[in-house]
């Protein structure tokens, strides 16, 4: 079963985005940032859908363009608010200055819009959750995404991910699908042919989900177990990272050139990958200050030998912490340097 479903789903994919559109922003956003990378905001037409592109990429507008923010709708029901996916990356362009918005529009959308939000914002994860256990639907969206989120199971949830492949399915579908394959534990990597980072990307922002196993939901109400601070982080990386990727090292030597040794979480050398993992923990208080040591960590990665990437993974079980998500983002995008360069990418969970 879950083997048609892969093919199914990369048959959607291959669909869906024959042609340049926003809905690709959107899922490769979250999907594969590889690919995101290699979009151009130039493919696109229309002023809002171009904002909303520069959201997703991490571009920064010009104010002509924030303008339209505070564009009243032509006619009723025709505005950017309407549509969420143009929504949320208007708002990520915006340095999520429309966050009253984007309230409005996840308390009174669909469920099928606000999973795409706590996916594009992980912010709103807690409340998905919350609004799944309190709801009394049992339409295939709520059984699927029950499964997904809340790893609530039943005896049809099988046949509700198909119902939702033969709609005429968009991103937040394929998004769906590709989140209920996760969930369900199959490698992708064999029938998709995904890169290593992007698999990395995908566990990472998965982490919250799958820690909950071993944080919340133990065998005969058992005491959790907590995640108190960056270290009980790395160790529960380790184990989700190292059965899949054998040759993992952790706590590898950085050398830095006029200064002591530094030691990066985990390197991965056959392919080029070196992982950071922090937590917003109860006493983070300085954003700035934050941020300027991850800036600090990225110049030292400089001297690594046959660097391609460098993932930061910020762990907020706390998200409200956080000011704003844009100031992590920001560091996203090749860095060069004495001939050298790489890319750095930033996950923030949840």
């Amino acid at each position: 079963m879950l083997t048609d479903l892969l093919k199914h789903a990369k048959d959607i994919e291959k669909s869906l985005f024959e042609t340049p559109s926003l809905q690709q922003y959107a899922f490769y956003y979250i999907f594969n940032r590889d690919k995101l990378n290699t979009l151009s905001v130039d493919e696109l037409s229309g002023d809002e859908e171009i904002l909303s592109a520069k959201g997703y990429k991490s571009i920064s507008p010009i104010e002509d363009e924030l303008k339209i923010i505070k564009r009243q709708p032509l006619k009723k029901g025709i505005h950017y608010t309407s549509d969420c996916i143009k929504l949320v990356g208007i708002h990520l362009a915006s340095q999520e200055s429309i966050e009253d918005k984007i309230d409005d529009k996840f308390n009174n959308g669909s469920l099928k819009e606000k999973y795409f939000i706590s996916k594009a914002l992980p912010s709103y994860k807690k409340k998905l959750s919350d609004f799944l256990r309190e709801s009394t639907d049992t339409d295939e969206y709520h059984k699927v995404i029950d499964f997904v989120i809340n790893e609530i199971t039943s005896d049809d949830t099988e046949d509700s991910i198909f119902s939702i492949i033969r709609k005429d399915a968009d991103a937040i579908d394929l998004l769906l699908i590709n989140d209920y394959i996760m969930a369900r534990g199959l490698d992708r990597t064999k029938y998709l042919n995904i890169s290593a980072k992007t698999l990395i990307i995908q566990i990472l922002n998965n982490f919250s989900n799958a820690i909950k196993k071993i944080t919340v939901h133990r065998y005969n109400s058992r005491a959790g177990i907590e995640i108190k601070d960056e270290y009980d982080v790395q160790d529960v990386l380790h184990t989700m990272l190292i059965g899949i990727f054998p040759d993992l090292k952790p706590e590898e030597q950085v050398q830095r050139t006029g200064a002591k040794n530094t030691r990066v979480d985990f390197a991965l050398d056959s392919e080029g990958i070196l992982i950071e993992a922090k937590m917003i923990s109860d006493n983070y208080k300085d954003e700035k200050e934050f941020i300027e040591q991850l800036k600090k960590d990225i110049e030292s990665y400089f001297v690594y030998p046959n660097l391609k990437d460098v993932i930061f993974f910020v762990y907020a079980p706390d998200s409200s912490k956080i000011k704003n998500v844009n100031n992590f983002y920001s560091l996203n995008g090749q860095r060069s340097n004495t001939g050298k360069s790489f890319e750095v990418t930033v996950i923030v969970n949840p």
